[in-house]
């Protein structure tokens, strides 16, 4: 699809949100989406991830996870 990355929703019923979240397409919805992290990041402070993670303007990332 051309410029599908201007998409704010992707799929045919729109459930490949805007926001993603790492895990799974439905973004914001899903308060218990929570991404893992490897034991070499946990030792370097700036890389440490303190909240979840939320991505804006990423429905093509959101649809990449969808379908399993």
């Amino acid at each position: 699809m051309i410029n599908a990355v201007f998409n704010f929703r992707n799929f045919w019923d729109g459930r490949a949100r805007n926001e993603f979240n790492g895990v799974n397409p439905i973004g914001d919805l899903d308060p218990f989406a929570r991404v893992l992290m490897s034991a070499r990041a946990r030792n370097d402070d700036k890389n440490r991830l303190n909240n979840d993670l939320r991505l804006e303007n990423s429905s093509l990332a959101s649809q990449a996870v969808g379908p399993r």
